[in-house]
């Protein structure tokens, strides 16, 4: 075996699938702010301090509320019922 090739697998971190229609549907449950916020974070990858810039808000306001989205995101695709909490 050649040294030099990388073996994907063992450097990609094991992931769940993601239910993406369950997803969306969590999604759908956060406030416009919220889901703006995480839209910007991860499909256009925009800093807090751009995301701050857009939104006329602080970098630390935009963490805050990405941390609690991500949190509510994940009850509601571990916990379905519980999801509007």
């Amino acid at each position: 075996m050649d040294t030099t090739t990388l073996h994907v697998a063992s450097v990609t971190p094991e992931t769940d699938a993601i239910d993406v229609r369950a997803l969306l549907r969590c999604m759908s449950m956060l406030e416009p702010r919220a889901q703006s916020i995480l839209h910007m974070s991860f499909y256009r990858e925009k800093c807090a301090d751009e995301i701050a810039g857009v939104l006329g808000t602080t970098a630390g306001n935009v963490r805050v509320v990405r941390h609690r989205a991500m949190a509510q995101l994940r009850r509601c695709l571990e916990r379905p019922n519980e999801a509007a909490r």
